[in-house]
């Protein structure tokens, strides 16, 4: 495996926890690749399996927190959060959520980023990373930039 790849994995499905730590090891790619999980469950069960040496990525548990609650730090076991751009009409998206991220040393993804105008926003807010439909449109906008 290329030592530049980098790799978002969603652990949709219960039972794969220990499955991935093998593989994710096996390769020795622990710092290449980033565990995600919309289950809290499933989420602490792999931080669990890994021993914490697998980087993982914040459930809607984290976001909510990060959303909501005062800025300060969380003590996450977590590496990443990834957020909505919008969730059901609502901008998760904020200076406040970044603020969050930096005092909590949490690198911010945001998904479901596919127009130029939310792309720019994420840049110039500092979002670490997007997740898009649209990669080609990006990669043409910043060869551009």
């Amino acid at each position: 495996m290329n030592d530049e790849i980098k790799l978002n994995l969603d652990l949709k499905e219960s039972g794969l926890t220990k499955k991935v730590v093998e593989i994710v090891n096996s390769f020795k790619a622990e710092k290449r690749v980033l565990v995600s999980s919309f289950s809290s469950k499933r989420l602490d069960e792999f931080i669990k399996v890994s021993k914490g040496k697998i980087l993982t990525s914040g459930s809607f548990r984290e976001n909510a927190k990060a959303k909501f609650l005062p800025n300060k730090n969380r003590n996450f076991k977590v590496q990443a959060l990834q957020a909505p751009f919008r969730w059901k009409g609502l901008k998760i998206l904020s200076k406040k959520l970044v603020e969050f991220c930096k005092i909590n040393k949490l690198q911010l993804h945001i998904w479901n980023v596919n127009s130029l105008e939310d792309f720019q926003e994420c840049i110039d807010l500092g979002c670490n990373g997007v997740i898009t439909d649209e990669p080609i449109m990006f990669r043409d906008f910043i060869k551009n930039i």
